[in-house]
């Protein structure tokens, strides 16, 4: 029964951290979230709840590195904040807007909607969004490809890992399902897709954290 949760070396095994480390974090970022709504409306505009729920999953990764007496940097996380860090976000957002509107523009030929210029909408409510899927995006790299990932390449090397947290990314989100099936299925190939792809350029830095 030990060598469940103890390798031979009778460390914890990844596996239990990863998920000690899901569940704890789910618990503290639905902490600060709630605590996000308590704020007066002026201010959350400016934060939104999905960075406090960022702030949470940061907070557990950070913890549960010092419980393994690991090095509390970002890099022990598969993070950096260098120059490359910043060119891969320019070309991310860059790549994200002509693929969402390669898509779109594949709909509208395919005669499955007709385009309308929206009627004033305003650059702030543009802004607004943009910030918050930002802390959306953070939030969801910190809980599925920081602690959690590296985690799953000590126990099931690179390749396995990133099939394994592309299959539970994909699964922890919802889908419409008033979406017709052959939508729905389209919807999570992709969702599931682009971890692969993104964390494939990432893991060899990332692997290093392992050491």
């Amino acid at each position: 029964m030990k060598a469940v949760f103890r390798d031979g070396e009778g460390h914890l095994r990844n596996g239990w951290k990863g998920l000690g480390f899901v569940v704890t974090a789910a618990i503290l970022a639905g902490i600060l979230m709630w605590v996000w709504t308590l704020l007066p409306a002026v201010v959350k505009p400016f934060v939104p709840h999905s960075f406090f729920g960022f702030l949470g999953v940061l907070l557990v990764s950070l913890d549960f590195l010092y419980l393994e007496k690991q090095p509390l940097t970002l890099s022990s996380l598969g993070m950096s904040l260098d120059r490359r860090a910043g060119r891969d976000f320019g070309v991310g957002a860059l790549a994200g807007m002509v693929l969402v509107g390669f898509v779109a523009l594949l709909g509208w030929v395919a005669g499955g909607y007709h385009l309308e210029r929206a009627a004033n909408t305003p650059v702030t409510a543009i802004v607004k969004a943009a910030w918050l899927m930002l802390g959306v995006g953070l939030f969801e790299e910190a809980l599925f490809h920081g602690y959690l990932f590296q985690r799953a390449i000590r126990g099931l090397g690179t390749r396995w890992a990133q099939v394994v947290i592309s299959l539970i990314f994909c699964l922890a989100h919802p889908f419409n399902t008033e979406m017709e099936v052959p939508t729905r299925v389209v919807a999570m190939v992709t969702t599931g897709v682009a971890p692969i792809l993104i964390t494939r350029r990432a893991a060899p830095e990332r692997a290093v954290a392992r050491e």
